[in-house]
């Protein structure tokens, strides 16, 4: 939990935490938006006929495995609602590929 005391909002409170898959629709939101439009972009390849590519980002982000999963990402909450997030996840080619000099270690909270 963070405090920010005297913002121009007054005191917050901001909860981050482990993502839920009830989340799965804002980290779609979110990431495309980072991502300036290219998820969206690339999940509209793979949406069915007629199909929102924001469905097909939010189903993604949904998943148990792979790693645009809510298992990989952290939301930072407030007053109950999703502000930010951040995920992180090794690439399978990197980690097939290369031998990395310093392990990369996975963020906890």
């Amino acid at each position: 939990m963070v405090y920010i005391k005297g913002s121009h909002q007054g005191d917050i409170t901001m909860n981050i935490q482990n993502a839920l898959k009830e989340n799965a629709a804002d980290l779609a939101y979110l990431i495309n938006l980072a991502g300036e439009g290219i998820p969206k972009y690339l999940w509209s390849g793979m949406a069915k006929k007629g199909e929102d590519p924001m469905k097909v980002g939010k189903r993604r982000a949904s998943r148990e495995e792979g790693g645009f999963s809510y298992k990989n990402a952290r939301v930072c909450l407030e007053r109950d609602r999703v502000q930010g997030m951040i995920i992180s996840y090794l690439q399978q080619t990197l980690t097939q590929q290369t031998t990395l000099k310093k392990p990369l270690r996975l963020l906890s909270l």
